[in-house]
């Protein structure tokens, strides 16, 4: 899915902190047919602006504030190999460094005065900006929303700041296993060259210049490669009053988005460690997944959910519940643009981490061979269709998410069929999705821990490369 299931996961930290997510598969009660369920989403008001800004709009009085959210399609998939880290430094900076008309501290004085929350993002395939403010404040809060979309200046003493913490990041980016083994699965899956397996260098970093941010800035940030969510206690003359005044000489501009290289999704099993004189051990199985619009995607997800997505799974209900072999466990996939990823992760102590292991792959090969039985179906699709209403919380909610759908390409009815679509859902369907997406013949298998203590030798699981911590 698009959203990621806040609510959701919020529910299963505090089962899990409460102790009451520990029964077991065999326990879990006879659900009834999975029912009928449907959803009607209001529908946001979406217009253009004369310059080519999507704008989708969603009126509710019912609080006294309001949000904003710019959506750019850029991304770290376009920063360049001698500067890697370019784009989410931008991001950064873009926020801290002031504007043509606000200087930084006056610009964090002007946001402080009137309590408005205003925070940037990069991820790999988009750039963003959110605001949130009292609905009183609106003007001020659009004229520095759009101030710093359209003007940042990236001063240069806020540079060196933003700099010199990334690079701290970098010196400090093995203190964390699991940082490590979610960091290194990537670089190892898709190749230290290609742009989803990049990983930030002291080198790289320094190489960024002021110059770096501006013209990053200039490339990708246009009204026409720019899409807006506004939610909340304005109407819409106000808001088209104000985006004209605050967007209107904003020009549409050509932009060519940078080519980004073809994954080649070719991996074999093999054993990554990372040697680190640590008690605990952490471990990632990782291999090519789905690209995003499959359709196999509803049928990945309800196997998901019964192979390791949630807490009644069969991973974390048999490996971590039953037999105690882990910490935490559970799978998860991906689906960007090009190929994505589909892994499993576990925490565990060094002297279970080949027993949980080769648990892990039991359970990889079962799903594959044997059908989902038809309590576990009910069970993977009734926990995705009760949770979907997690992701419509408030009309920002609504609206962002029935913006992503543009954003991303995804048809507009999406949200409205999905329940439909993992309703539709069949065991048949499960075992050959499972039988075309999941691989243990073929998983990199990523390691960080104590190999003297592990209790058998990781040659057992395959060949093992022993990688740098560097």
């Amino acid at each position: 899915m698009i959203a990621k299931n806040a609510g959701r996961a919020l529910g299963l930290i505090l089962l899990n902190l409460l102790g009451l997510a520990t029964q077991t598969q065999a326990t879990l009660p006879p659900l009834p047919p999975t029912p009928e369920i449907q959803i009607r989403l209001p529908r946001s008001d979406r217009f253009v602006l004369d310059n080519g800004m999507v704008v989708y709009f969603m009126e509710n009085h019912d609080l006294p504030l309001l949000h904003l959210k710019a959506m750019v399609h850029t991304g770290d998939v376009y920063d360049t190999p001698e500067k890697i880290g370019l784009a989410s430094l931008m991001a950064i900076v873009q926020r801290s460094g002031g504007t043509k008309h606000y200087a930084p501290e006056q610009l964090d004085e002007e946001l402080e005065y009137m309590a408005i929350s205003m925070g940037t993002t990069m991820e790999e395939e988009s750039g963003g900006l959110s605001l949130t403010s009292l609905s009183q404040h609106a003007e001020k809060a659009i004229d520095l929303f759009t101030e710093v979309l359209r003007f940042p200046v990236f001063d240069k003493g806020k540079l060196e700041i933003e700099r010199n913490k990334t690079l701290e990041e970098i010196r400090r980016r093995n203190d964390e296993p699991r940082q490590i083994v979610r960091r290194e699965s990537y670089r190892i899956l898709y190749g230290p060259k290609h742009p989803y397996g990049w990983r930030p260098e002291i080198s790289t970093i320094n190489n960024i210049s002021r110059e770096d941010l501006l013209q990053f800035h200039r490339t990708y940030y246009h009204p026409n490669n720019t899409l807006l969510v506004v939610a909340g206690d304005i109407s819409k003359q106000k808001l088209v009053q104000e985006l004209n005044r605050t967007l209107g000489d904003w020009k549409k501009t050509e932009v060519k988005l940078a080519t980004v290289p073809p994954v080649k999704p070719e991996t074999h099993k093999q054993v990554y460690l990372f040697s680190k004189p640590i008690n605990q051990a952490s471990l990632r199985f990782i291999q090519f997944g789905l690209k995003r619009h499959d359709p196999d995607e509803f049928n990945l997800e309800v196997l998901n959910e019964i192979l390791g997505g949630g807490f009644a799974s069969r991973l974390f209900s048999r490996v971590r519940s039953r037999q105690g072999l882990a910490y935490s466990v559970g799978s998860r996939y991906t689906k960007p643009s090009d190929w994505g990823s589909f892994f499993v992760t576990c925490g565990t102590k060094n002297e279970s981490a080949v027993k949980a292991a080769r648990e892990i792959f039991k359970n990889l090969d079962e799903i594959r061979q044997k059908p989902v039985a038809r309590e576990e179906l009910s069970y993977g699709k009734g926990s995705l269709m009760n949770s979907f209403v997690f992701n419509f919380t408030t009309p920002f909610n609504i609206a962002e998410q029935q913006a992503n759908l543009e954003f991303y390409g995804y048809p507009s009815d999406y949200l409205e069929t999905y329940l439909h679509h993992i309703k539709r859902v069949q065991s048949a369907d499960l075992l050959r999705t499972a039988q075309k997406w999941i691989k243990p013949e073929s998983m990199a298998i990523v390691v960080v821990g104590n190999p003297k203590k592990f209790d058998q030798p990781l040659t057992t699981l395959g060949p093992v490369k022993e990688m740098p911590l560097d």
